[in-house]
């Protein structure tokens, strides 16, 4: 989570081919309109192209003073050390394994870090969203020298409609000047399967399919389908045209998982093919019920759901649907009945009147087909499916205050974390959904019933992919179906702005809808107020004004000397010391703030998981330092606590650390005293002195990995101090405490206040 390996990098960066050195004949003239840039807007830019910065900031100009011939050059300066910053024309539309040959001249100065001077191409698939970006070709370093030629060749990947061709830098800082740019298309004929989704049902008569005619050829081709064994196919005319839209009748397939294949074959040889991995889904599914609880307290009760259909045209034509609550009996409380049906999503709605608390089930018959299905439905008291902020800035659940200690991404380890002590669970692959794609919510519905049974709460991620492309109404039926659920704990949002997906506005109308429709549960933003690379001052990292709780990542291990990077989770250090993170410790906002720690590998040569010792010192700082909750990193897709051997990620001691500080709720909780004085005063030592019904404890942490001894001023304690966990006590004489702390360690003292 958060600044976790490889999470900053825009686009999924994909190596599709590279080639360098001369290329094969091309097909046609150059692509590009205004290739030399001699030809400049009324935006000072050069006509026909746009400036796009994907990270960083940059500038674009056009220079009149260094070019490689004619009157302009395109200047591109890099200002911050991570800058991506590109021209782009617009977009042109590809397909699947069509090649495209590009070559611009270019010189570089000054330009260091990262990738440098690039010629780049970035493709939307065919749903509209962002899949991939490859490279053409990298200047040379000694393009400083003067103006060198580069050049290249990439494969369209699959299922790619749009390709934006780019030239920039990537990853760098200082300045690179292009001129005279060529694209060409390498590929005669190609196709393209015009499905917007992986799904195929039998309601789909045809297939849409672009032929893309880069040679302009004028012949007779068959254009054909295939699923499995399975094929159709019809002869076509190429028309000359770049672009030639094509219907192809769809072939017969059976449920489950398939490869789609198009080719067009002219005078028996196949030139061109496009394929894809689709699912024929079941006949008919149904939505988990929306909401999936329903509130006593609020009044007459509505419950909405989809049934999905995947049947053929004719049985769309015969069917019905009856949809019914029922209660515990059997007896029907509410029932709705279809009109005319589709293929895909037909909606229900139940008004079910003043129920009362218990189970009750949605029952679905659809008729002739006679397939049945249900869904779970309750109404319970709203003290269960309510999170409320105390004074202290913890969340409460039935008039119980919670100290949050969670595992993101806890790869379905319910039982092992509600075993262990932790109090939240979190999933991505549950709870994300993806831009264009219907989201699993049967898989969320599944993680929170999980999670409950655990004795756990969950920390919600709210849909990601709907905010990004501002599907407020997808948004929102998420957020009405799981509202109630009586494990859910906070919505969490992270990482939208910081990584540029989203923008202020977007996540204040995330924000807004999220208290229309639950107001009884806080807003966790795991998020900065603008781009990570644009955030100064750590103090103000957080979109404080639209959140109820924030949370950052905290990721030293293994703490190295270094000045520290919000990209990394780390803070600087000049020594081997775990630095308290300062957007905790220096934090203007009052809001309450969780810390995310680390219990993953980075992908550096001399990353390691946290030891033992790190684990519990990370954890006693944050805490100390004011961490309203704890939540470790357990890895996005890999990499995390659970990803490796327990022996190497330390999984028993972090399980052991959370039975401990679940053990310690109540003292953790409690208000912090004034800090102690310590010997020596410059000591990289973290302390905090907590009061909770009647107990006096004492939290104490080692930063940095030298051992030392320690002076504790206590003049309040008499007697001695039990060290929990240690078996042990240490004599407090006349108001000091005295002990040697090893590397990273903590010791946590029971102590016993002057009468």
């Amino acid at each position: 989570m958060g600044c976790r390996a490889g999470r900053f990098i825009l686009g999924l960066v994909a190596p599709i081919l590279l080639a360098a050195g001369p290329a094969p004949a091309p097909i046609g003239g150059n692509l590009v309109a205004n290739p030399g840039f001699e030809e400049v807007g009324r935006d000072g830019l050069p006509e026909s192209w746009q400036a796009f910065t994907a990270w960083g900031e940059g500038k674009v100009t056009v220079d009149e003073q260094v070019t490689h011939q004619g009157k302009h050059a395109i200047r591109i300066e890099g200002i911050q050390p991570v800058t991506q910053i590109f021209l782009r024309p617009a977009g042109m539309e590809v397909a699947p394994g069509e090649q495209f040959y590009a070559s611009a001249w270019v010189r570089t100065d000054h330009l260091v870090g990262g990738v440098g001077a690039v010629l780049m191409a970035d493709f939307l698939n065919v749903d509209g969203h962002s899949d991939a970006t490859a490279r053409f070709a990298v200047a040379p370093k000694e393009a400083a020298g003067g103006w060198k030629r580069i050049e290249g060749v990439i494969t369209v990947p699959a299922q790619a409609k749009t390709m934006h061709f780019r030239v920039g830098i990537w990853n760098s800082r200082g300045v690179a000047w292009f001129d005279d740019v060529e694209l060409r298309a390498l590929t005669s004929v190609s196709c393209r399967i015009d499905l917007a989704t992986p799904r195929l049902t039998p309601g789909m008569t045809t297939i849409p399919v672009t032929v893309v005619n880069r040679a302009g050829e004028k012949a007779g081709v068959r254009i054909g389908l295939s699923a499995g064994k399975v094929s159709t196919g019809q002869e076509i005319q190429l028309n000359g045209a770049a672009l030639q839209r094509v219907e192809v009748e769809t072939p017969a397939v059976q449920r489950g998982p398939c490869r789609l294949a198009c080719e067009i074959v002219e005078k028996g040889d196949v030139v061109a093919k496009d394929q894809r991995d689709m699912v024929v889904p079941a006949a008919v599914t149904m939505s988990p019920a929306i909401p999936t609880h329903w509130a006593v307290e609020d009044g007459a009760a509505t419950v909405d759901g989809e049934i999905d259909l995947a049947v053929s045209p004719e049985e769309l034509a015969a069917e019905k649907i009856r949809v019914e609550l029922q209660d515990g009996g059997k007896h029907v409380v509410a029932s709705w009945e279809s009109g005319a049906l589709k293929d895909g999503l037909n909606p229900f709605h139940l008004d079910a009147g003043a129920l009362p608390v218990g189970g009750y089930t949605v029952e679905a018959s659809i008729m002739p087909l006679h397939i049945s299905l249900s869904e779970p439905f309750a109404v319970i008291h709203r003290a269960q499916a309510e999170t409320t902020l105390n004074a202290d800035g913890y969340l409460v659940q039935d008039g119980k205050a919670i100290f949050p200690l969670g595992i993101f991404n806890g790869a379905g380890k319910s039982a092992e974390m509600g075993a262990a002590g932790f109090t939240v669970q979190h999933a991505y692959n549950a709870c994300d959904v993806i831009e264009g794609q219907r989201p699993n919510d049967q898989g969320a519905l599944e993680f929170l019933n999980k999670a409950q049974a655990a004795g756990l709460k969950c920390l919600f991620l709210i849909p990601r992919g709907f905010v990004f492309a501002e599907d407020w109404e997808a948004f929102r039926r998420r957020v009405r179906m799981f509202k109630n659920h009586p494990a859910l704990l906070a919505w969490d949002e992270e990482e939208g702005l910081a990584r540029g997906d989203m923008d202020l506005k977007s996540l204040a109308k995330m924000c807004q809808i999220i208290r229309q429709e639950d107001p009884h549960h806080p807003i966790m933003i795991g998020d900065a107020r603008d781009e990570i690379t644009k955030i100064a001052d750590r103090a103000t990292l957080f979109p404080a004004d639209l959140m109820d709780l924030g949370m950052w990542w905290w990721y030293p291990i293994p703490p190295r000397p270094g000045a520290g990077s919000l990209l990394n989770g780390d803070d600087a250090t000049s020594a081997y010391e775990l630095t308290p993170p300062s957007f905790l410790t220096r934090a203007t906002t009052k809001k309450p703030i969780w810390v995310g720690v680390q219990s993953y590998k980075k992908e550096f040569d001399w990353a390691r998981y946290p030891t033992a010792a790190e684990y519990r010192a990370q954890a006693y700082i944050a805490i100390i330092h004011g961490a309203k909750g704890l939540m470790w990193y357990g890895g996005y897709v890999d990499g995390g606590v659970f990803a490796a051997p327990p022996t190497e990620s330390h999984w028993t001691a972090l399980a052991a650390l959370a039975k401990e500080l679940h053990g310690l709720s109540d003292v953790l909780m409690a208000p912090a005293l004034a800090t102690p004085k310590f010997e020596p005063a410059n000591a990289p030592i973290s302390l905090s002195l907590r009061q909770s019904s009647g107990r006096l404890v004492l939290l104490a942490a080692n930063r940095d990995r030298r051992a030392q001894d320690e002076v504790v001023h206590l003049p309040m304690v008499v007697g001695s101090g039990r060290v929990l966990g240690e078996a042990r006590e240490v004599a407090i004489k006349e108001g000091e405490l005295r002990d040697h702390f090893d590397g990273y360690a903590v010791h946590v003292y029971e102590l016993s206040k002057s009468p």
